[in-house]
């Protein structure tokens, strides 16, 4: 089988998901990346969008460059992706299945003039599936590096994630440190910030203290989560489906606090395990996180259907 992999730069999963289609499935994998990120880009951006968008255009046009004859071409979150250039594509490889996943809301992307072009089209997002007949409903999943099943834990609570620009997440994070050191529960908090963000967070008056600069690698996210009790996870408000830290978490043998109420309605949901937080006034349950609870068989029994190689066959199996 031979795939071509469209996606952007999607952290190490999509080094994961080639290598065990490649190494376990036997598939030979093409990869192109969109939005590469590199420094002449993001300066022409920032002097010119017009510009940037055909200097981004021309980038795109090297997607109908390929000589392979596939049988899958795979295209994660596809609305990168100018439409003329879609059809092109669509045309050029006849005979193709052409699948998409998209873990962002249609709220987000407006995705909805790219359905016609998949044969699949899989979204993380429950409730956009519910919306549009078009989507199927496939949660994410967690990979090999998070699964444990430790009873020895050396933190109350973790949180590692992206704040962006985002001031409203910076100060949930905030809050939720706050309440540890207030109720005297060891915490490791990494909020990742992009330069860019935290340069423009001082000129429009606001200052990110406690922030990092660098993204921590899945196998050092994995070693976190393995000692802590429990880990927060803050999803985006326009999106329902469940985040990558929700699945990782668990596999983890971590209890959940999230912000996501929506997760009440999947079978991952056990109201020993997971806590629902609200993200605009987040008043953490100290009991819940200092309570022992390790997980039983049948839960993990659960998780497991949310593992990366199932998330691979549902995907890639006709």
């Amino acid at each position: 089988m031979k795939i071509l992999y469209v996606s952007t730069f999607f952290h190490e999963y999509h080094n994961r998901i080639i290598d065990h289609l490649e190494k376990i499935r036997g598939a030979k994998v093409d990869r192109f990346v969109l939005e590469k990120k590199r420094l002449s880009l993001s300066l022409l951006r920032l002097l010119s969008i017009s510009a940037y968008k055909r200097a981004r255009r021309k980038e795109y046009l090297r997607l109908l460059s390929f000589s392979e004859s596939y049988d899958i071409i795979f295209i994660q979150s596809p609305y990168f992706i100018p439409i003329d250039i879609l059809l092109l594509l669509k045309e050029k490889a006849e005979g193709a299945r052409l699948i998409s996943y998209s873990w962002d809301s249609i709220k987000s992307c407006h995705e909805v003039e790219y359905f016609v072009f998949f044969d699949k089209f899989y979204s993380f997002d429950p409730y956009d599936c519910e919306k549009f007949e078009q989507l199927q409903y496939l949660p994410l999943f967690y990979t090999s590096d998070f699964f444990s099943t430790t009873s020895k834990r050396k933190v109350s609570l973790a949180f590692v994630g992206g704040i962006g620009d985002s001031s409203d997440r910076y100060s949930f994070i905030k809050s939720v440190r706050n309440q540890c050191e207030q109720n005297n529960l060891s915490n490791y908090i990494y909020p990742r910030i992009p330069l860019i963000y935290f340069i423009k967070g001082i000129f429009s008056g606001t200052y990110y203290s406690g922030v990092k600069f660098r993204s921590l690698r899945l196998k050092e996210i994995s070693e976190i989560y393995r000692n802590a009790n429990c880990v927060v996870d803050q999803n985006n408000p326009l999106q329902k489906g469940m985040t990558m830290r929700t699945f990782e978490a668990l596999a983890s043998g971590c209890k959940l606090i999230t912000t996501n109420a929506s997760i009440v309605n999947e079978s991952i949901f056990d109201k020993r395990y997971i806590s629902i937080i609200d993200r605009k006034n987040p008043v953490i349950d100290v009991e819940f996180i200092k309570q022992e609870h390790p997980m039983d068989f049948d839960y993990i029994n659960t998780l497991s259907e949310y593992n990366m190689s199932r998330w691979i066959s549902n995907v890639f199996d006709e």
